[in-house]
C-alpha cells in the first residue's frame, strides 16, 4: 500500500514506520482521563485528516496524539458541545 504502518501505543505515543526507517512521536500528557471511550477512533480519524491536508506523517502523528489527549477528559465517546 502506502509503505507506511502508524502504531499507536497510548500514552507512550506513536511509532511510524517507513522505509526511511522509524521514529517515535512521544504522547501528549494527560492529568486526568476520565473515560477513553473513542480516543483511538479520535486519532485514526485526526491523523487521516492532518495527512489529507498534506501535512507531514510526524506532525499529523503529533496533532492526532493531542486530538484523542482531548478526547479522555470526556465520558464517552463524544464530548459536550459548548453552547454558544
Amino acid at each position: 500500500g502506502r509503505g507506511q504502518v502508524a502504531m499507536n501505543m497510548g500514552g507512550d505515543g506513536v511509532l511510524l514506520a517507513s522505509a526511511e526507517g522509524v521514529t517515535h512521536v512521544p504522547g501528549r500528557k494527560v492529568t486526568e482521563i476520565v473515560d477513553t471511550t473513542g480516543a483511538g477512533d479520535a486519532w485514526n480519524a485526526a491523523f487521516l485528516a492532518a495527512l489529507s491536508r498534506g501535512a507531514a506523517p510526524v506532525s499529523a502523528a503529533d496533532a492526532a496524539n493531542g486530538h484523542a489527549a482531548g478526547v479522555l477528559a470526556y465520558p464517552g465517546a463524544v464530548p459536550a458541545r459548548e453552547e454558544s
